[in-house]
């Protein structure tokens, strides 16, 4: 979404980008955080069917999820 900015006097625009959050998929999904994060981790642990991981990753896909590693 563009976005007016005044700085220096001087009129810009310029383009505001939102991040997706593991909360945004898991809303989208309809599936809890937790759920969201040991999917993305990929946890072996994580009793879930194979459809509700592929869900999960498609929608991260969608949004253009990415992980914010320091």
């Amino acid at each position: 979404m563009p976005l007016l900015s005044i700085l220096n006097n001087t009129f810009t625009w310029m383009e505001v980008t939102t991040v997706a959050t593991i909360k945004d998929i898991a809303n989208l999904a309809g599936v809890s955080i937790s759920t969201v994060s040991r999917i993305l981790n990929f946890d072996k642990t994580l009793n879930v069917t194979e459809e509700t991981r592929k869900k999960v990753l498609a929608i991260a896909e969608e949004v253009n999820y990415v992980t914010i590693k320091e």
